[in-house]
């Protein structure tokens, strides 16, 4: 069973090291979910697109979301929005085929923490993941 936070500054609780993996390709959903469990990572869900992943983001409210941009129904970019004002502690990695520079700057604007082309690997996709899962030091705090 994971371990528990106390509460996040809204008073809810959040989950250490659980990862919600949110793609419209169930095939990509499912390579993620092995990498990040053969990473000794949690992954507390799976999202087929940005509606879902803001519903289950409140529900089970994961350290990290790993998101598709281009997805139906919501595309991750709005998704990501709404999950940042929802739940501002979860961090957000999008794993995309778009992560030109362009793209990178609307994710940051909208709330991303990361992005990550789906074609750098799993390898930048797991050191994105555990940077988002280390807390930040004093001097990245104190320049933020």
């Amino acid at each position: 069973m994971p371990e528990r936070a106390e509460t996040l500054s809204n008073g809810l609780p959040l989950v250490k090291n659980t990862v919600l993996v949110v793609d419209d390709n169930a095939n990509v959903r499912a390579g993620v979910r092995t990498l990040l469990e053969q990473a000794e990572l949690s992954v507390c869900g799976e999202a087929c697109d940005g509606a879902e992943a803001i519903q289950k983001a409140i529900e089970q409210k994961p350290m990290v979301i790993v998101m598709d941009l281009s997805m139906p129904n919501l595309n991750g970019a709005a998704a990501a929005s709404i999950i940042r004002s929802l739940v501002p502690n979860t961090r957000i990695v999008m794993f995309t085929m778009f992560a030109d520079s362009f793209g990178q700057s609307m994710a940051k604007h909208l709330g991303v923490d990361i992005v990550i082309s789906k074609t750098d690997g799993s390898t930048a996709l797991i050191d994105a993941i555990r940077k988002c899962l280390t807390p930040p030091s004093q001097s990245e705090k104190s320049s933020n």
